[in-house]
């Protein structure tokens, strides 16, 4: 669940799941990151017949953002605040408001945490020293029209202004643009979709070679620096590319979770045996009477790993049961949008992804464990005498 929203909230910060950028090469050999005239582009995408939700076009600004005596070094995204409604929707403001950003065309919305940096309130001017695409130096002047909560982690990723008047700073045209997001219908097939995405693209499109993972921008680098093109040539990033790092650490916890469930269910195990061992000392006269009445070896085996099964299957559906009272219980809790862990929760409440297939593997771990645990206090069950054991006193 933690993952999930996580990346649910950052495909929204950051306008897609599936991102195309487009480059050209100036008369110099310089690096222009562009795209003009997306037409091809565009009816390629639409006659795929994909589940795409929507196509978000940003251009962004990699700057300083200069207050009186302090500066800070912040990536401003251009965005049409009118076209991307679900993005407003996200934005917690804690001052100003959506309307009147949208009234400001020089308008800019900051995070908390650099408003704090700055020194800035809403309605002050800030400067923002920049390189046009061309890598020319540029100063702009922003209104800072809003300032949205400090939700801990990732929550100064970016500033967001007009795309227009970024465009400007960046001295392209009002219709250009840097980037194209895609938004899928389903987030779960980010990677499935990006190969069928460039599979189809790369056959029509000139596109640099894709490089999946964290290592995608610095393969981009090199490749830009090799490679002489003509007109506009793309390239195409993911999500999970971005999320690569915070992946690997979800992955890591997750084998760690699993070593401490494997040492746990091993002191289970231990505990099991002992607990078995105890029954059949406390049943020995009723092992000889069932023995003596005909009752085989192989017969009061199987009784006990039987009665050791069911025990453990009715322990797993009242784990379940209570688990899942648990995350209803926590899931219905608001901790709040402005809560430093909000990036992994969705509009302030912790969700949780139960997968059916996960919970049967559970269900075979914890009967096979009270399987191997009982079967040799089963088969010692199985060897007593019928006379002696009813000769035992307890």
């Amino acid at each position: 669940g933690l993952q999930e929203n996580t990346r649910e909230n950052i495909s929204y910060l950051a306008s897609g799941h599936i991102f195309i950028s487009g480059f050209e090469k100036s008369a110099s050999g310089a690096n222009i990151g562009v795209i003009r005239d997306d037409t091809k582009l565009i009816e390629a995408l639409q006659n795929m017949n994909l589940k795409i939700k929507y196509l978000k076009k940003r251009s962004n600004i990699s700057g300083s953002l200069i207050f009186e005596n302090e500066n800070s070094f912040q990536q401003i995204e251009g965005v049409n605040f009118d076209e991307e409604t679900e993005l407003s929707e996200r934005l917690v403001l804690k001052q100003g408001n959506i309307a009147e950003v949208k009234a400001i065309p020089n308008a800019i919305i900051l995070n908390e945490k650099t408003a704090d940096k700055l020194k800035v309130d809403k309605g002050d001017e800030i400067l923002v020293k920049l390189q046009t695409v061309t890598g020319q130096q540029n100063v702009g002047e922003f209104i800072v029209a809003g300032i949205t909560v400090d939700s801990g982690i990732f929550s100064s990723f970016s500033a967001y202004a007009h795309k227009k008047y970024v465009n400007e700073l960046l001295n392209i045209e009002p219709d250009a643009y840097i980037q194209l997001g895609i938004f899928l219908e389903d987030i779960n097939l980010i990677d499935q979709k990006a190969a069928t995405i460039y599979a189809e693209l790369s056959q029509k499109l000139p596109f640099f070679p894709r490089t999946p993972g964290a290592e995608s921008r610095q393969d981009l680098q090199k490749q830009l620096a090799m490679d002489n093109w003509e007109g506009t040539k793309y390239y195409m990033s993911t999500l999970s590319d971005y999320l690569a790092p915070f992946n690997g650490i979800i992955y890591a916890l997750s084998i760690l979770s699993l070593i401490v469930l494997l040492i746990l269910l091993s002191i289970i195990g231990v505990g099991i045996m002992n607990t078995f061992r105890m029954v059949i000392y406390e049943r020995m006269k009723e092992i000889g009477t069932m023995r003596a009445l005909g009752v085989q070896k192989g017969s009061m085996r199987t009784l006990f790993i039987l009665e050791a099964f069911f025990l453990s299957l009715f322990g797993v559906l009242v784990g379940i049961t209570l688990s899942s009272i648990i995350m209803i219980i926590l899931s219905s809790i608001n901790f709040g949008v402005d809560s430093p862990l909000s990036l992994f929760m969705k509009n302030g409440h912790l969700t949780f992804t139960v997968l059916p297939v996960n919970i049967l593997v559970y269900v075979f771990i914890v009967s096979f464990v009270a399987f191997i645990a009982s079967i040799i206090p089963a088969m010692k069950a199985g060897e007593l005498n019928p006379a002696q054991a009813l000769h035992t006193t307890i």
